[in-house]
């Protein structure tokens, strides 16, 4: 049997790991990104991670596990597929390989390409940009640059219609900062999805 101070150690390891959950993924649990990458310690967050992909349309993929972390893709089907329908976008991943748009293939074909990127077979693979739901013109200018040379740095670097992306930065700390705190105060996962009326009052 636990003692108290085990008990509340074990609650306190919870509640930080669902802040951190929270604060990494929070626009795609809002449904205004379609993915975003999460890091864990390793073994931190299953239960949180359930309780996620019951909550909504959310899935995550364990998408690299090393060095005592694990890194995980939280992204929304429905908004993924949004964005491989965009033919400019499938133009841009064929010239990486991408040949079968199904929303399996692509996420299967990206988790590759970054696992061989950890092997050191290959440089890191940019394209996940896309996945992550940036502006085609950023990721493209973000590899034509070698990353130099952005007007502007947020939550990605921005190298065309930088007043639209700042509108878009200011969306994301804005559900950060709520949902961060609706999670810290005791609210679950599953009621996040039920927060629109909160978040976009």
């Amino acid at each position: 049997m636990k003692s108290m101070a085990e008990e509340k150690s074990t609650r306190d390891g919870r509640k930080r790991v669902r802040v951190q959950i929270a604060d990494q993924c929070a626009p795609v649990l809002a449904g205004v990104k379609p993915s975003n990458i999460v890091i864990l310690g390793e073994g931190d967050a299953a239960d949180e991670i359930r309780e996620i992909l019951v909550s909504a349309d959310i899935c995550c993929d364990l998408f690299y596990e090393g060095d005592g972390k694990q890194m995980w893709l939280f992204y929304r089907k429905s908004l993924i597929e949004e964005v491989l329908r965009e033919e400019e976008n499938r133009d841009f991943l064929k010239k990486y390989g991408y040949t079968d748009f199904h929303l399996e293939n692509v996420m299967c074909k990206v988790h590759m390409h970054f696992l061989d990127y950890k092997l050191g077979k290959q440089e890191f693979p940019h394209e996940i940009g896309v996945i992550l739901g940036y502006p085609l013109a950023d990721v493209k200018g973000f590899i034509e640059n070698k990353g130099r040379n952005f007007l502007y740095s947020g939550y990605w670097k921005v190298y065309e219609d930088a007043p639209r992306a700042k509108e878009r930065f200011d969306l994301y700390t804005m559900v950060r900062s709520r949902i961060t705190s609706e999670i810290a105060a005791g609210m679950r996962f599953w009621q996040v999805a039920q927060m629109e009326e909160i978040l976009f009052a």
